[in-house]
């Protein structure tokens, strides 16, 4: 026969489980938004370091075009796997949030 204090005792551990639980999947939605925010702030940057080649290009070696230039191919190519990492970030956290 189980006691107040029995009582007591399990009703704070399923408490204290279910605390564990949340902080856990809190941890887990804020770390997919440190990730989600540090791929757009890379991909600002990718942006603008385009746009300065971009400008350089077209100011300084009009004979060129921006489009064969290695720089911009390079900047281009990394801004494509940037923006495929994102999306898949975008997923994970729909995915994650869906499971809660």
């Amino acid at each position: 026969m189980s006691t107040i204090f029995d009582d007591l005792k399990e009703g704070l551990r399923d408490g204290l489980n279910i605390v564990v639980k949340k902080t856990g999947e809190y941890t887990k939605l804020g770390k997919l938004n440190i990730d989600l925010i540090g791929l757009r702030r890379e991909i600002e940057q990718l942006f603008s370091e385009l746009g300065g080649r971009t400008f350089e290009i077209i100011t300084k070696e009009p004979d060129v075009a921006v489009k064969e230039d290695e720089e911009v191919k390079q900047l281009v190519e990394k801004l494509k796997n940037l923006e495929a990492k994102l999306a898949q970030k975008k997923v994970e956290m729909t995915d994650y949030k869906k499971r809660e």
